[in-house]
């Protein structure tokens, strides 16, 4: 399972802009992948859910950990966490 990893400021961009060291400290290795138009997508190569606790306190922001959708369909192939440090629709 892929796990991707953005922020709700950065939504669909390179989120080592903002807190690759912070990520990088945690333990966390970011892969960044070109998509569409100017959009990048941040994916953590080395995932372990038993280390989100100090991924939490090394952003100092919470984390939405959800299922991806586009047009209404769910993707459970993949996991996103979602740096809460703005608004989210």
């Amino acid at each position: 399972m892929k796990v991707q990893i953005d922020s709700a400021s950065r939504y669909d961009d390179d989120i080592t802009k903002d807190y690759g060291e912070e990520i990088k400290q945690a333990g966390f290795d970011i892969e960044v992948e070109k998509a569409d138009y100017d959009e990048c997508h941040s994916f953590i190569a080395n995932f372990d859910f038993s280390k989100l606790p100090d991924l939490v306190n090394a952003v100092k922001e919470d984390i939405i950990v959800h299922y991806p959708e586009r047009d209404g369909v769910v993707d459970k192939d993949m996991l996103r966490l979602t740096i809460y440090d703005d608004y989210l629709e």
